[in-house]
């Protein structure tokens, strides 16, 4: 019987596949956030003017007149410093994206403050205007508050056309610092030359060619017709994850890696180019021209049929390799081991192959790409959340019997790994959904099993105590051999179905209401109240109908207890 406990994974998973697929942010002249203008509220020119003037007075707190506009663009590091921006030149592009917003004034506190989403590539997570150290503008991303510190502490204000604002003071940040990301970039390349030889190194094809000064030149050059964005090392490092196309390298020190197909730049740290004018934002083409290597074509990508062909060709493949049939991995938790369904006959081959041949494949190369990682990080985000369905996986793996995974599939990214290669499908929130409802049919009546026989191999033959708990005080109490009432409570758990979820971010509230059964040497097991939860051996599971929904049991618990004094609470 095919379960119907995961009716949410879809949505969940077009939902995270438009968080996930954002594309790039590339500097532009900053558009409005509405079509129509934002009625300024009562109070908004005081607001304002307190914020102008807290402007002009970070510059006048300077010896030199001059201030340091910084930006976070990883969690965690330090910041990127533009140094030196002074009255004359910074001032008045600073009045005036703040005079274009309305403006109230919120006090000594921010009130709500959203947690701050995953950036966009070439965002920062937090900008900063710093005259001396306790004078200073602070604006955190997707954040709607500014916080002005000084002597006297901390203010805030409030806009509601913050994101126009911080895309804004991003944009002037990148217009003025962009120059020097050039220089960076150009300075390293001169290293690299004063080293001593210099090859150019065509991973793909593993092709190796001198560079000449000149064309270390003509590089320099190339790199200073693109605009530059920082992305560092960490979640940002986008297409810097796979292999690069070409590396430029000499001597001991760093390289340089540029990738094929994107503007990614790997030196020290990542950066991509865009272009100026509606140019190519790619450097790889014109380098392979300028380095004689421009008879290498791009990698051939299958054709969508050969790639379907390819995709149930390794399905087949994991099969055949495995005498006793595969194995299925339903990694319900994060960090911890699998839900393991192994041996899977001919009849799931069938299923799973129908699955498979059902979507639309493309061909998604040999390289794990930046691009797979940030979705495979956004799947496991859900969870740290608890964002995602209960009972349902962050992760599905196929593999033969004591193999590594040769099949792997994270929730709501549109690629799997077969084998050494990955290819991507539009439909991949139907498969994985219907992958986890196949998992369950198989697996569903070992957990009911399981659960049910729970109990009874825990406290059989012996003496139980019952306790209901609810805010850390025990309202009821009561003691009995388990055979007067185990059959009773065996029965209730066999009326519903049963499902697994991680107890850590599914666990209730502390001080919630419990039904707490012990045998009086430190094992327990425990019904919640406010949700139909079962707790057992650190395990966590859940009790739902044919449907699905949640099937309530503290009630039914006490019932057989004797406790029917003790209602339900939400």
């Amino acid at each position: 019987m095919i379960r119907r406990i995961l009716t949410l994974a879809l949505a969940v998973a077009a939902a995270l596949s438009l968080a996930a697929c954002t594309p790039a942010r590339e500097p532009q002249p900053v558009p409005a956030d509405s079509a129509s203008p934002v009625p300024r509220a009562a109070g908004t020119e005081e607001a304002e003017g307190e914020l102008l003037a807290a402007l002009a007075g970070l510059f006048d707190n300077t010896e030199d007149g001059t201030i340091v506009f910084r930006c976070w663009f990883e969690p965690g590091s330090g910041p990127s410093p533009w140094e030196g921006g002074d009255r004359e030149t910074l001032l008045p592009e600073l009045e005036a994206l703040f005079s274009a917003c309305s403006w109230t004034a919120d006090g000594e506190e921010a009130a709500g403050e959203p947690e701050a989403p995953e950036l966009p590539e070439g965002a920062a997570g937090a900008i900063q205007l710093m005259g001396e150290l306790e004078n200073t503008v602070w604006m955190r991303y997707n954040s709607p508050y500014v916080r002005i510190d000084s002597g006297e502490g901390s203010r805030y204000y409030h806009t509601a056309e913050f994101r126009t604002l911080y895309r804004g003071l991003e944009e002037l940040w990148y217009r003025h610092m962009g120059p020097e990301i050039i220089s960076g970039l150009q300075e390293g390349l001169d290293e690299l030359a004063q080293a001593g030889r210099v090859t150019a190194r065509l991973t793909r094809l593993g092709r190796e060619v001198e560079v000449s000064a000149l064309q270390m030149e003509q590089i320099k050059a190339l790199i200073g017709s693109r605009d530059w964005m920082l992305l560092p090392g960490g979640p940002q490092s986008g297409g810097a994850r796979g292999e690069a196309g070409l590396v430029i390298s000499g001597g001991d020190g760093p390289e340089f890696s540029f990738y094929e197909g994107t503007g990614y730049v790997w030196y020290q740290f990542c950066r991509r180019s865009f272009s100026r004018g509606g140019g190519e934002d790619c450097l790889f083409p014109e380098l392979c021209a300028l380095l004689g290597l421009d008879d290498v074509e791009p990698e051939p990508c299958m054709t969508p049929e050969a790639a379907k062909e390819a995709v149930l060709a390794g399905l087949d493949e994991i099969f055949a390799a495995s005498e006793d049939g595969p194995a299925m991995c339903y990694h319900a938790d994060p960090g911890s081991g699998s839900s393991r369904w192994g041996n899977l006959d001919s009849g799931a081959r069938s299923r799973l192959r129908e699955l498979f041949a059902a979507c639309d494949w493309m061909d998604a190369g040999a390289e794990y790409t930046g691009e797979i990682e940030g979705k495979e990080r956004a799947a496991m985000l859900l969870y740290d959340k608890g964002d995602a369905p209960e009972g349902a996986a962050f992760l599905l793996t196929l593999h033969s019997m004591g193999a590594g995974a040769e099949f792997s599939m994270y929730r709501g990214q549109p690629y799997v790994k077969m084998y050494d290669r990955y290819y991507e499908t539009g439909d991949y929130a139907r498969l994985y959904e219907d992958l986890e409802r196949l998992w369950y049919e198989y697996m569903g009546d070992g957990i009911d099993a399981y659960v049910q026989n729970l109990l009874e191999e825990h406290f059989a033959g012996r003496t139980v105590t019952v306790r209901v708990v609810r805010g850390g005080e025990v309202l009821a109490r009561t003691e009995w051999a388990w055979s007067e009432a185990g059959p009773q409570i065996v029965a209730l758990l066999a009326e519903s179905r049963w499902i697994s979820v991680p107890a850590w971010y599914n666990r209730p509230p502390e001080d919630a209401g419990r039904l707490i059964l012990s045998d009086g040497q430190g094992g327990e097991v425990v019904f919640h109240e406010c949700r139909p939860f079962l707790t057992a051996y650190g395990f966590h599971y859940k009790s739902v109908d044919e449907a699905g929904e949640e099937k309530p049991l503290f009630g039914g618990m006490c019932g057989i207890l004797g406790l029917d004094g003790q209602e339900p609470q939400g």
